[in-house]
């Protein structure tokens, strides 16, 4: 027969396991984002040798957000920089401006109907954090509906 632990015991392991599980979800979660990031370059590459402007723009703006995330996880006891928040969110808005423009220019206007399936990605992006935001109880998300 096995010696059966003391209460103590029993707590120590308990808690012991509870670290290697927060671990390994944090590991995978470093995985995930650093596999997110490489991801990016290849699709913008495609998606602007396809004159997807819009949709590479919004690609690459997502890469600020993208390092905040793996940051966040890499150091969780670290408090988050608000300054780097605040770029990273500017960024998206940049380079969504920048992607719109550019099409514009290119296109010569709004003429092609691949642009405005782009514009309709923009607004369910834009809906979605709308929707993260509210789930998250932050009321911002009411200002982007």
């Amino acid at each position: 027969m096995g010696r059966k632990l003391l209460p103590a015991q029993q707590n120590l392991f308990l808690q012991q396991q509870k670290v290697k599980k927060t671990e390994i979800k944090r590991r995978l979660k470093i995985l995930g984002w650093s596999v997110f990031l490489l991801g990016v370059p290849p699709w913008v590459i495609i998606l602007i040798s396809k004159h997807n402007y819009i949709i590479a723009a919004v690609e690459s703006g997502g890469i600020p957000s993208m390092i905040l995330g793996l940051y966040t996880v890499y150091y969780p006891d670290k408090p988050l920089n608000k300054e780097l928040d605040r770029f990273a969110s500017i960024s998206m808005y940049i380079f969504i401006v920048i992607g719109v423009s550019y099409s514009l220019f290119e296109y010569g206007g709004l003429t092609a109907f691949s642009q405005l399936l782009e514009m309709g990605t923009i607004i369910g992006f834009f809906w979605l954090v709308a929707t993260c935001l509210l789930k998250t109880s932050l009321m911002a998300g009411y200002s982007l509906c």
